[in-house]
């Protein structure tokens, strides 16, 4: 079996800068990066990561806590944290935030017991005072959501400006009627989405309608959006396109207008967010913006390692890129006839 001296002879270099490629902690020139890793492959070296972690006091353990494992927007973040603490050496434990004081005591004793090097939470909602002391101890990486009072790296994409950008574009199709379905959570990313739809709407000279904001469930649920569909589409002055905070809503919503005899784009534009699997596999196609899931699930165990290394230095990141899809559930606005 080789060993990281012979990774080091193979490659020209000392043990220590083997280490330092390994740890992925330090500086390392890319041409010598890029040797130490050739002769890695060559000799099928495998690092003894669990004496490095005994040597160091390190459980190279990470908790995942996440709301909702069922929805597909989170099933594709938590893969992306998987393959990339699988590449950097951790093992993960994920926790279902069914109870928020049931996950604040296992953080509590994940510190306490050092059973986790860090913690990456997909939620904000926590007691921004708690989540403050434990990041005293420990490193904390906020996934998508965030708590905006607690200065912790965030990795997420400009939610605000995505919707203002998605509703812009509802916009120059000609609608002015725009509804939105929003949610009743407390997430940061709800907060921002309802922000950017309403500055959207006031920068085109439109007012928000309070008829025409609507808050489905807590956890985005087809059922809840689609009764609020309904109810949009029952408004006296229907409106003529509709911006879903979530694609399972925007899907909810699609359902509720095909039930109805309405026609997707035809008789009512249907913008979703996030860009699910779920998105292309019925007609019409959703229009939608796209999150990068799996490279978001994967920056933000990246973040957590390098966190780690600077402690308590927080490291700075940029908001993920996102991308406005345009498919076949948005078209120009035609005349809106009111209902009977």
């Amino acid at each position: 079996m080789a060993t990281i001296e012979d990774v080091a002879r193979v490659a020209g270099v000392s043990v220590a800068t083997v280490s330092r490629v390994l740890n992925g902690n330090y500086q390392v020139k890319a041409s010598t990066e890029e040797r130490v890793q050739r002769a890695i492959e060559s000799l099928a070296y495998v690092p003894n990561f669990a004496a490095r972690n005994l040597r160091k006091n390190e459980s190279m353990a990470a908790m995942i806590v996440a709301p909702n494992f069922t929805n597909p927007y989170y099933s594709h973040i938590l893969a992306g944290i998987g393959d990339a603490a699988r590449i950097l050496g951790y093992s993960v434990f994920i926790c279902n935030e069914s109870e928020t004081g049931a996950v604040q005591a296992l953080i509590s004793s994940a510190v306490k017991d050092h059973r986790a090097d860090g913690v990456i939470l997909l939620s904000n909602e926590y007691n921004a005072t708690w989540l403050q002391e434990y990041a005293r101890h420990m490193p904390i990486v906020q996934c998508c959501e965030y708590a905006e009072s607690v200065a912790l790296p965030h990795i997420a994409i400009d939610n605000y400006r995505a919707a203002y950008e998605a509703v812009e574009y509802l916009i120059n199709l000609g609608h002015r009627q725009i509804a939105t379905i929003s949610s009743s959570n407390a997430h940061i990313s709800t907060k921002l989405r309802y922000e950017g739809y309403c500055d959207a709407l006031r920068a085109a000279g439109l007012e928000p309608a309070a008829d025409y904001v609507v808050k489905a469930s807590p956890d985005y649920s087809y059922q809840s959006g689609y009764l609020l569909a309904n109810k949009l589409f029952n408004l006296q002055a229907r409106p003529s396109a509709v911006f879903c905070i979530s694609d399972i809503l925007a899907l909810s919503a699609v359902a509720a207008a095909a039930d109805r005899g309405l026609s997707v784009p035809g008789d009512v534009s249907i913008m979703g967010f996030d860009d699910v699997g779920y998105t292309t596999m019925f007609h019409p196609y959703l229009s939608t913006i796209a999150q990068p899931c799996y490279e978001i699930g994967s920056k933000s165990m990246q973040t957590l390692h390098a966190y780690k290394a600077s402690f308590p230095t927080v490291p700075e990141v940029e908001p993920m890129a996102y991308k406005l899809v345009l498919r076949e559930s948005t078209a120009p606005c035609k005349a809106v006839l009111p209902n009977a």
